[in-house]
């Protein structure tokens, strides 16, 4: 088992917080309702993100990982919490 890779529970979120930290900034400076959010508030029932800042956060996304994202590839579901984000854009790259 690789343990410097870890992939479920609080070993994930240790490798994505500083990332999780960033998002909540990023949300922050594009008018989302932040103050509240962590790595597993669900953005979407939370009325975090709307359509035009899903697709600023993508774009965030995008650039964090240094290529685009497959929209193929791209279910909703599975950037509702920034941890699904993370784990879902770099399983990925």
């Amino acid at each position: 088992m690789n343990q410097s890779k870890p992939r479920s529970g609080s070993g994930m979120l240790l490798l994505i917080r500083p990332r999780v930290t960033s998002a909540i900034t990023f949300l922050g400076e594009i008018g989302a309702d932040a103050a509240d959010v962590h790595a597993d508030t669900d953005l979407f029932a939370a009325e975090v993100l709307d359509s035009l800042g899903t697709l600023a956060f993508l774009d965030f996304l995008e650039e964090q990982r240094g290529e685009e994202i497959e929209l193929e590839t791209l279910k909703i579901e599975l950037f509702s919490t920034l941890r699904k984000a993370y784990g879902f854009v770099f399983a990925q790259a």
